[in-house]
């Protein structure tokens, strides 16, 4: 056999691994982004593409709801105690309180849009369940990190206290949830600007 007969059969040995390689590649990519319907919240949120995701999300929300929840703090502490103060400090409560409720669709809108860019290759139900998991907990905390610093203030039993928002919390969480999916439903169905 000849020295261009060798090189020729081993270049074609190359390029035959280097199909195989890139087949690999490309299996093992779909696998890694597939998910099951019947996969569980557990599943997904341990899974370590989204962990991290839902973890920082999660955080950012709860910075906000920190934010919010010192401030009233704060301003109902300015009140005299009694009367005042607890007439004073239900307002400022459920002024709080509403703030942190509109404030986390908003925060989840654009949270979504980063939930998306880290993960484009996943399966449209994954990235969906991501965004909802991650900024429904998020909201979760932010509101509920708001009402307990704001009715840390309030004295006395005629008072608004933490339970009397128990169902707005989960409500808001879920409906806080649902813009995150929507929204990245949008943003992955819309066509870009500049294909328009």
């Amino acid at each position: 056999m000849s020295q261009e007969d060798s090189d020729r059969g081993t270049d074609v040995g190359n390029v035959d691994q280097t199909k195989q390689d890139v087949g690999t590649n490309e299996q093992f990519r779909a696998t890694s982004s597939k998910i099951s319907y019947g996969e569980s919240v557990t599943d997904v949120i341990n899974r370590p593409d989204t962990k991290p995701i839902i973890k920082q999300t999660v955080g950012l929300f709860a910075a906000v709801g920190i934010g919010i929840g010192i401030l009233a703090f704060v301003a109902i502490g300015s009140f005299d105690e009694g009367l005042g103060e607890i007439i004073g400090g239900s307002i400022i409560i459920i002024i709080a309180g509403l703030f942190a409720a509109v404030s986390g669709p908003v925060v989840a809108s654009f949270t979504s849009i980063r939930i998306l860019g880290l993960l484009p290759d996943l399966k449209d139900d994954l990235v969906y369940s991501t965004g909802f998991i991650a900024t429904g907990v998020g909201q979760l905390i932010l509101l509920s990190t708001v009402i307990f610093l704001s009715t840390l203030q309030v004295s006395g039993e005629d008072g608004l206290g933490f339970g009397d928002f128990t169902g707005v919390i989960v409500i808001s969480a879920v409906v806080t949830g649902g813009v995150s999916a929507l929204s990245i439903y949008l943003l992955k169905t819309l066509p870009d600007p500049q294909e328009v």
